[in-house]
């Protein structure tokens, strides 16, 4: 017997949370974002771009991946971290986050100026290696690893 009421207890309190919450506050049902969640899906989001296009970036130059395939994901990759930047410069960070960010606003231009790089190389059809590609990409990696250091959780 006690176990039903505590059942049904906790069914009837659910059921009001669910509809009370969105009627307290409509439109407003968003999960608090820290400074650290925030910029942590930005580092995720890039490195996902970053590990996707350098794949495809190898198949195509193994002949496995057509020209057009590997512009229009080189395309939609800069696109993607166009908008990533705009999210990072529309958020306040608290100060003791805004080096951080913007050390990360940085890497991403400089992962764009990879990505620029890595498109003339494809629509050249140069499947060489390429020294310029590598220091753009060590360049991006330059300004992430100083980002995460400029994170106060490192401090």
């Amino acid at each position: 017997m006690v176990l039903t009421f505590g059942v049904a207890a906790a069914i009837i309190g659910s059921s009001f949370l669910i509809w009370y919450i969105p009627q307290s506050s409509p439109g407003a049902f968003e999960l608090p974002h820290t400074d650290e969640a925030i910029i942590s899906d930005v580092y995720s989001r890039n490195f996902e771009l970053f590990n996707d296009v350098d794949s495809k970036f190898k198949q195509w130059k193994q002949g496995q991946l057509p020209s057009e395939d590997m512009v229009t994901r080189i395309t939609a990759a800069a696109i993607e971290t166009t908008s990533i930047e705009a999210e990072l410069y529309q958020t306040k960070p608290a100060q003791e986050w805004q080096e951080s960010y913007d050390l990360y606003g940085q890497a991403l231009k400089s992962f764009q100026k990879f990505l620029n790089a890595m498109k003339a190389k494809v629509e050249g059809n140069d499947k060489s290696d390429n020294p310029d590609l590598e220091s753009l990409r060590v360049e991006w990696d330059n300004h992430v690893e100083e980002s995460v250091n400029a994170m106060p959780i490192n401090n």
